[in-house]
């Protein structure tokens, strides 16, 4: 028989205290969470969610894409009057 963690227990018991409104924004969050990591992960519902550790991640590497971007020289300039009003610019 499998035991229940601490963990299972003490979110059971959280559960029980709120009313339906939010036990349904927590299961619409829950369901948030598996699309994003079985769309990211390709996991399966059966298996259990291994998210990789922010350690094990590649590490970013410095300079890669250097000189492949430009910033507009007027790209502190004020932005005119028509942009804020909805206008055509």
């Amino acid at each position: 028989m499998e035991q229940i963690s601490p963990l299972t227990t003490e979110m059971q018991k959280k559960w029980s205290l709120l009313p339906p409104a939010l036990q349904k924004q927590v299961l619409d969050f829950i369901d948030f969470l598996l699309n994003k990591y079985q769309h990211f992960h390709s996991l399966s519902l059966t298996s259990p969610l291994e998210v990789e550790p922010v350690a094990a991640q590649q590490p970013r590497v410095l300079g890669l894409h250097a000189g492949m971007g430009s910033i507009s020289p007027d790209f502190n300039d004020p932005l005119p009057d028509p942009f804020w009003l909805g206008d055509e610019v």
